[in-house]
């Protein structure tokens, strides 16, 4: 069988059988490198990449990692292949959302939407699904539902069944959540319907397990065991060992219901935390603490009063455990609903052990008040929990519960009566109108412009939200934000005070410098404005949906003195900017071009002042104002920051990545500081070089001076890093064009030399973190992993 049929088997098998399908992907792999058959072998790479990541196992997910960066060291040398590097950074999205890297899953979804372009069909789809997950991750409901519901609708276009189950389930789970269980279970049986027609294994398991979800919401409890049942069945493969724990932690809520305490916690230690700590899943572990903290709850009216004490001390322990994780975790939603469940435990204690009443009451008052304040953080998804808090925090404590009330209505007051005479300082106010819009609002009944305005404003909001602005009004298709002074922003309350700046999506060879971003106003603004020229990707397709054409926008920056003031109705006051300043950058607008961005002349000197010639391109457009006569405005054509001097040989930052450099180096002397520079340039644009991070480019200029002393028939050495969360991983890869008995020699010397230097302690490779060596015939790959300090980018900043 060739490599071809063998990747097409394995895609065959990936929905009835995960362990067949990766051996007939690890074949296809084989054999492809034998038959020296990149595209065959690239796709073979992803396509188990995110089979390894859908497992959700912890050694699945390394695994996923470095074949994904495999294919793309592939990928990135054929000139031809958008529509698969479009895939490959779907896979990697899906990768980042399974490890709970929600920042680079968002960046990664979003390069992959705009790779695969207005004709990427079934790619554009699978994009949507991803974005739905991640939005259902984050609580926004709504984004999620605009998702799912438009990869349904690219899937049915398509006739893909398979992928049309998935998207029925995708949504079944979101109206789960929302504790719609009519939809929610009308989904599910369209799931499980195409899941039996197709004899697909993992649909029907997923469409019968949302099912039994919704019969324990109706606590039908025999339903749900019997559906459950149904799934569980299913599985019996070590890649399905995390979906097995979580269904039995499910079982276990079923007893839980039932009130047979004892087979609940016996399934769970029995059934449900083995597969966890084998497995190392710590958030899969919190859920089963929260889960017997919630059994001891339930089982304290039935304990003899001496085991009282015990039961309680039992449960604390589990929920405080379980709230670690969520904490460390950064899931916001999950540690509330665990202080909920605390706050039900010193409930029923009060009911329990009267002579400790207030104690109780005190405690369960705290954790309700720390599960509001954590939830009031949360911008989506929180209302229907709030409400169950605010309910229990009336039954517990009604004091405490009017003392809040009566505070949001004293904060409203203060808020009427706050000064309105503001304060004069220097912002950028940044003007954008929607070129067109009259001919929209004539076109379009009122549903789809409200629809459509939804998007727009959530789009061009983002953006200005990721280069820490201030969204201050809008009206029609035109839109009004500033930007201040970080420390202006924080005193005002309008961004955190730990937030990481913004990652930017440079142009080649570019990198903002994390000092400048942060401080300057009118360089966050410019850099907003330019990307807010591709924000309309949404908006374009619902445009296309409703045939029309695509629409962009008119951009326009303005560096002045402005009043910054609350503004408005006691009820509804919000803080702005106020003067001419501002009314110059929406008139600026209006001499824009669609689809341009336009700096006044104050914006345009402050950027000279700040940055490098080379970074900024312009063109001069003299335009008449009334007030003003003739002054000179400049159209943006580009903005980047330019790190090397131009006297240094330069590299390819990928655009698509904020914080990832790709390098293709000749293996020549010549080259020989490259790697280093590289590794110094992406420390200095994530804010944190540091002596670890030293290490790692000294260790790469150690591993290039051996590819020097060895390897004389290979052409180039593809560097890969990429700074994450809170590591950097370098990756240097090297592959023989035509395999030979020389290239397997040298490969071998190679190898041999650097597994030398792991055991110098004189060397640096010795003092990395981690270092993992693979190799076959005729291609090497060494992997660097080394945890840095000072990234601080988070999923609860987005």
């Amino acid at each position: 069988m060739t490599a071809a049929k063998l990747l097409t088997q394995g895609r065959l098998l990936r929905s009835q059988n995960h362990v067949s399908a990766v051996d007939s992907y690890e074949q296809c792999i084989d054999l492809a490198e034998q038959e020296v058959n990149k595209q065959v072998l690239a796709s073979a790479l992803t396509e188990l990449a995110l089979l390894f990541a859908e497992t959700c196992q912890s050694p699945y997910l390394d695994r996923a990692k470095s074949l994904l960066l495999r294919a793309e060291a592939i990928w990135s040398k054929q000139k031809e292949s958008q529509q698969d590097l479009a895939y490959l950074l779907y896979c990697r999205g899906i990768l980042y959302f399974h490890q709970y890297n929600f920042v680079d899953s968002l960046v990664c979804f979003r390069a992959a939407y705009r790779a695969y372009g207005k004709d990427g069909g079934a790619g554009l789809a699978l994009v949507d699904g991803g974005l739905g997950r991640y939005y259902t991750s984050l609580g926004d409901f709504q984004a999620a539902l605009f998702h799912f519901e438009r990869s349904l609708s690219r899937f049915d276009q398509l006739t893909d069944d398979l992928q049309m189950g998935d998207c029925y389930t995708n949504l079944g789970n979101l109206y789960l959540l929302m504790y719609q269980q009519e939809p929610a279970e009308n989904y599910f049986h369209k799931g499980l319907a195409i899941a039996q027609k197709k004899e697909a294994i993992y649909p029907r398991y997923a469409a019968l397990v949302g099912l039994g979800k919704v019969e324990m919401m109706r606590q039908h409890w025999a339903h749900a065991r019997y559906m459950l049942h149904e799934a569980i069945g299913l599985l019996n493969h070590p890649f399905d060992l995390i979906d097995i724990a979580y269904i039995n932690l499910n079982l276990a809520e079923v007893l839980l219901g039932e009130q047979r305490y004892d087979e609940a916690r016996s399934q769970i230690h029995d059934h449900t935390i083995p597969h966890f700590k084998e497995l190392g899943s710590s958030i899969g572990l919190a859920a089963a603490d929260r889960s017997l903290g919630r059994i001891f709850t339930s089982s304290l009216k039935h304990n003899p009063a001496e085991q009282l004490a015990t039961s309680i001390e039992e449960a604390e322990d589990r929920f405080l455990d379980a709230m670690d994780v969520f904490e460390h975790q950064a899931m916001p939603q999950e540690y509330a609903k665990t202080l909920y469940d605390m706050a039900c435990l010193y409930r029923t204690c009060m009911e329990a052990d009267p002579q400790h009443q207030y104690e109780y009451k005190g405690k369960a008052s705290r954790a309700l008040k720390v599960a509001l304040g954590v939830l009031e953080q949360v911008n989506y998804g929180a209302a229907n929990l709030i409400f169950e808090i605010e309910v229990l925090l009336n039954w517990v404590d009604q004091t405490a519960w009017m003392e809040r009330a009566v505070s949001r209505l004293r904060d409203r007051k203060l808020l009427a009566e706050s000064s309105r005479a503001g304060q004069l300082e220097e912002v950028a106010i940044l003007a954008v109108d929607l070129a067109n819009y009259e001919v929209l609002l004539a076109t379009l009944s009122p549903n789809e412009i409200v629809n459509l305005l939804n998007i727009y404003l959530r789009s061009i909001s983002e953006v200005v939200q990721k280069f820490q602005g201030i969204s201050c009004h809008f009206f029609g298709g035109s839109f009004i934000s500033m930007f201040r002074d970080v420390q202006a922003n924080v005193a005002a309350g309008k961004v955190d005070a730990t937030a990481e700046s913004p990652a930017v999506n440079c142009a080649p060879g570019a990198i903002i410098p994390s000092d400048q971003l942060a401080l300057n106003p009118s360089l966050r603004a410019a850099l907003a404005a330019q990307e807010m020229l591709n924000a309309l990707d949404l908006f374009n397709d619902e445009l296309e949906r409703l045939h029309l054409e695509p629409q962009s926008l008119k951009v326009a920056v303005n560096t002045a003195p402005a009043v910054i003031s609350n503004v408005g109705i006691s009820a509804k006051a919000e803080i702005t900017a106020i003067g001419a300043g501002v009314n110059f950058a929406t008139h600026l607008t209006q001499l824009t071009e669609a689809g341009q961005v336009r700096l006044s002349g104050r914006t345009y000197a402050v950027l000279q002042e700040l940055i490098d010639p080379r970074a900024l391109a312009v063109t001069q457009i003299d335009e008449t104002f009334k007030e003003l006569g003739m002054v000179p405005t400049y159209q943006l054509d580009e903005l980047s920051y330019y790190s090397e001097p131009a006297n240094r040989p330069s590299w390819l930052v990928n655009s698509e990545f904020p914080t990832m450099i790709r390098i293709d180096m000749a293996i020549d002397s010549l080259m020989a500081d490259v790697g280093n520079m590289a590794v110094a340039a992406i420390a200095s644009k994530l804010g944190a070089m540091s002596r670890q991070l030293y290490t790692v480019g000294n260790a790469v200029t150690e591993i290039y001076d051996q590819a020097l002393l060895h390897l004389n028939t290979y052409p180039e050495i593809t560097l890969l890093i990429l700074a994450e969360e809170s590591s950097l991983e370098v990756t240097m890869n090297v592959e023989a064009e035509l395999p030979s008995a020389i290239a397997t020699s040298e490969l071998e010397k190679f190898k041999n030399a650097l597994q030398a230097l792991r055991q110098d302690k004189d060397s640096t490779l010795y003092v990395v973190n981690s270092c993992n060596i693979e190799s076959t015939n005729n291609s090497f790959t060494i992997r660097i992993i080394q945890p840095y300090r000072g990234s601080q980018r988070k999923a609860q900043s987005h």
